[in-house]
């Protein structure tokens, strides 16, 4: 059942760390949008273990836009 659950986990970090290396890291930090493609692939396995934090931050990130175009 464990290995269900860490497997479950790492596979929603991969699709979620994928999602954030090619597009979701723009929307946390304008200031990286910048960066270069080697510098988003080396942020991919931080992704893909810290993926419910990066989910949370962009989250966060979308309702603080909404709220300045109010």
């Amino acid at each position: 059942m464990m290995l269900w659950i860490i497997t479950g986990y790492f596979i929603v970090g991969m699709l979620f760390g994928v999602y954030f290396a090619l597009t979701g890291y723009a929307r946390i930090d304008s200031k990286a949008a910048s960066v270069s493609v080697l510098v988003r692939l080396m942020w991919l396995p931080a992704a893909v273990v810290l993926w419910p934090v990066l989910l949370q931050r962009l989250v966060q990130a979308k309702s603080q836009a909404e709220e300045v175009v109010k």
